[in-house]
């Protein structure tokens, strides 16, 4: 979240900041640091310019990270309790998903969802439940900030990366309403004087005997067994199926009233994949509408790589961008689309714009050639190729990558 350059942007309600541009316009904002004072303003520049990206806010102790397709959003991750919040939704939608976790410098929760939903694991109303859940536990902290920003407390700035890309596409769209709905939960929460308290904290025991001589014996075995300390306001309202400003309210009297205090919680520990010794092997696409073709490569290539093999090369594109391939072999014609255009749509991609792409065809003149070069391709290879072939030139990019 260091952009090279930084401005100041004050977003006013009446005439936001670069809306009278047109929608295909790049805002100002675009590659530079901005102030956010009105949250509900930033949200409107986003669907006013159908942007596409990574938009990062954070003030002086958390960070978050908000993913926009065309003006929409698609997923919001970030914040102290990244972690918690995964192992809280998941237990709660998604319990195959609870022990997988990634890096946190990436968007992992996304990638985790769309490869589980690929390989059957949970159904995608598990994983929109999941995502959906995040997106509203980030707002709540976002509204909360910007709030306690307007009242002089901290600061939230902003950053727009629009080279940005989620690896795969759930299609949840969180649409206004969504904002909306979290601005209406933001709003209740602050009427019942929870302003300044965030819901990642945790109500822990403080007077707990005279505590059970002043409710009665079932809630007090509740509160016993759910504030200790160890479970926040996110996670009493999951476990007691209350909405989070009725557990805030209900619990308030009895913090104001010494029964708890109110303590501040680390996130969990990640647990990410063992590290094994030996290397991975490579990782070689091949994009072909002809099943001879794919299975002359796999038989070429199988044993030596971890083969990627596609028939449609658009439904592909995302899967290419996942897995990251070292070499792609692509056919030159398909039914709907020429592998030209595939390959200039994939050096439009930060992922795979300087993969080496090997354009196969059956038709390798000097003219054809050339058009592949100004495609993008790296070299055209005539088919059938032999196994030999294939395997040299995979060896080929590899010892020069």
């Amino acid at each position: 979240m260091s952009p090279n350059v930084e401005k100041v942007v004050t977003i006013q309600p009446v005439e936001p900041v670069n809306l009278r541009k047109q929608p295909s316009e790049k805002p100002e904002m675009s590659g530079q640091t901005f102030r956010v004072t009105h949250l509900s303003d930033v949200w409107t520049k986003m669907q006013t310019h159908r942007l596409s990206g990574e938009l990062q806010l954070g003030d002086s102790r958390q960070r978050w990270s908000l993913f926009f397709l065309g003006g929409r959003l698609l997923f919001a991750t970030g914040g102290q309790h990244r972690y918690r919040r995964w192992r809280r939704l998941t237990g709660q939608f998604a319990p195959a998903l609870q022990g997988v976790q990634g890096a946190p410098e990436t968007a992992w929760e996304y990638d985790v969802l769309t490869q589980a939903v690929e390989a059957r694991q949970i159904t995608q109303e598990q994983a929109q439940q999941v995502i959906r859940g995040a997106v509203t536990e980030v707002l709540f902290a976002l509204a909360q900030a910007v709030t306690l920003a307007q009242m002089g407390v901290g600061q939230v700035r902003g950053y727009w990366d629009g080279e940005a890309r989620l690896p795969g596409e759930l299609l949840l769209l969180v649409v206004t309403e969504e904002w909306r709905r979290v601005e209406q939960v933001w709003q209740q929460w602050q009427e019942v004087g929870l302003r300044a308290t965030s819901p990642d904290m945790a109500p822990q025991f403080h007077e707990k005997r005279r505590l059970e001589q002043r409710v009665n014996a079932q809630t007090y075995l509740t509160l016993s067994r759910l504030c200790d300390g160890q479970h926040t306001f996110w996670d009493l309202a999951v476990a007691t199926g209350a909405q989070l400003p009725l557990v805030g309210q209900s619990l308030l009297a009895l913090v104001r009233e010494g029964y708890f205090r109110l303590q501040e919680l680390e996130d969990v520990a990640p647990v990410l994949p063992e590290v094994t010794e030996s290397a991975p092997k490579p990782v070689v696409a091949c994009v072909d509408d002809s099943p001879a073709c794919l299975q002359n490569v796999a038989a070429a290539l199988g044993d030596q790589f971890n083969l990627v093999t596609l028939e449609d090369p658009l439904r592909g594109l995302g899967t290419l961008i996942k897995t990251r391939p070292a070499v792609i072999f692509l056919d030159w014609l398909f039914p709907q689309v020429n592998g030209l255009e595939v390959c200039s749509l994939l050096r439009k991609s930060p992922v795979l714009k300087d993969t080496p792409i090997v354009l196969l065809t059956a038709n390798g003149g000097i003219l054809d050639r050339a058009r592949a070069r100004l495609a993008g391709a790296n070299e055209v290879m005539e088919k059938p190729a032999t196994p030999e072939q294939l395997r040299a030139t995979v060896q080929r990019y590899l010892a020069t990558a």
